[in-house]
């Protein structure tokens, strides 16, 4: 781990120091990522062309053994902020085992703490929740190994909950799409999901975007969108995601959320009066009504 001026601590991948007569490796020699890092964001790093030739010869077990060990590094990045560096060299891979050969840790002078550039992920806001008919679900900030579950949502979600939701028909989101509703900053946004305890599907999101001021996501306000799947409604899960998004907008100090709705949407306009929304028309728009709460 090395410190850049401008993001702050970054996970550095590179030759062994051991292995050049010049020493410490050239920068350039080295592939880099910010954490905290997940599996796939780790096995990504291991597919930087920077280290590619690198690991060639190490077989499938040894380089899960080694993204498994880079997301333990980032995770002691982000636990330990007194940390100012750390070496590990040489990191030996042998099978699916992975040995730190030698390691040198810096620390930070005594007040001073890491800032990441990549806000970690926030484990403490999962909850268990009960449905009103005795149902198990974990409701927890959405992360990016979710993707795969979130696309599986969407293909079960039916048209009409789709058109309401994005306002026009949708038959597949794209990759990229995917990824930035599953990879996302959480200082700027965040994305609650509802997670059935007994299949481990996912069946329901509710998501609020900060507003962003100048360069960051200082804004009062922000806007938000919900929607579970067929089976789950009328179990309280909508409602217990949009709480936790309320809760969780005015922990940032936001003043006031919105959200667009269609003007033929009635269970979903009944549904944010009981929240206690103010809803009004959206001024040149006939179809559609704006959804206000004030934090």
């Amino acid at each position: 781990m090395v410190e850049d001026l401008t993001f702050g601590p970054v996970i550095a991948l590179g030759p062994s120091a051991a292995r050049r007569e010049s020493g410490q490796p050239l920068p350039d020699e080295c592939a880099y990522e910010m954490p905290p890092l997940n599996l796939p964001l780790a096995h990504a790093l291991l597919g930087q062309k920077k280290v590619r030739r690198l690991l060639s010869g190490i077989a499938e077990e040894g380089l899960e053994a080694l993204a498994r060990s880079l997301v333990r590094v980032a995770q002691m990045v982000v636990d330990i902020p007194d940390l100012a560096g750390l070496a590990i060299d040489p990191l030996v891979v042998g099978g699916g085992a992975v040995t730190a050969g030698d390691a040198t840790v810096a620390l930070r002078p005594a007040g001073q703490r890491a800032r990441l550039a990549i806000s970690p992920y926030p484990e403490e806001l999962a909850e268990l929740f009960e449905s009103r008919d005795g149902e198990g679900f974990v409701i927890r900030p959405i992360r990016p190994e979710d993707a795969e579950a979130h696309g599986a949502l969407f293909r079960r979600l039916a048209p009409q909950d789709i058109r309401l939701r994005f306002f026009s028909p949708i038959r597949e989101l794209s990759p990229e799409q995917m990824a930035r509703l599953t990879q996302i900053d959480y200082d700027c946004e965040m994305a609650f999901i509802a997670v059935h305890r007994a299949s481990g599907e996912t069946v329901g999101v509710a998501r609020l975007v900060r507003e962003q001021m100048s360069s960051d996501c200082s804004g009062d306000g922000g806007e938000f969108a919900v929607i579970v799947e067929q089976s789950v409604k009328g179990k309280g899960i909508a409602r217990r995601l949009m709480e936790r998004l309320i809760e969780w907008g005015r922990a940032q100090g936001m003043r006031w959320i919105t959200g667009q709705v269609l003007a033929e949407n009635a269970p979903m306009l009944a549904f944010v009066k009981r929240l206690g929304f103010a809803v009004r028309r959206v001024p040149g728009e006939s179809d559609i009504v704006e959804a206000r709460l004030d934090l």
